[in-house]
């Protein structure tokens, strides 16, 4: 196949825009993670994440960024408490823009005509 061919070929492939919009999430996740740790001088890789409120440690599957938000409908499964709407916007604002990024890195490439 032809790098052109290829590239037509990514571009229609719902799995790589998926990808893409899932790599975004996870980068909007660990922004989160900066955003909240970095100014209070903490780790961004430990310890794990917790529940403002009660300090409950979030499990693997309630940190799956946007998913579990929406799931969970922003509260700690522990204690119930609200999260901040702030991750659920971070997250889905670094969804978009690795679309967009994407996409305009296609325009770029001449790959969506």
């Amino acid at each position: 196949m032809s790098p052109v061919g290829l590239l037509d070929a990514i571009v229609v492939s719902p799995v790589v825009w998926g990808a893409v919009a899932v790599l975004g999430a996870a980068l909007g996740s660990f922004a989160n993670v900066c955003i909240l740790r970095i100014p209070a001088g903490q780790s961004i890789v430990r310890p794990r994440s917790r529940c403002g409120s009660c300090a409950a440690p979030i499990a693997w599957y309630d940190n799956l960024p946007i998913v579990s938000f929406l799931a969970r409908r922003g509260r700690c499964r522990a204690c119930g408490a609200n999260f901040s709407p702030r991750y659920l916007f971070v997250e889905a604002a670094a969804l978009l823009l690795a679309v967009a990024t994407f996409e305009l890195c296609l325009t770029i490439l001449g790959a969506d005509e």
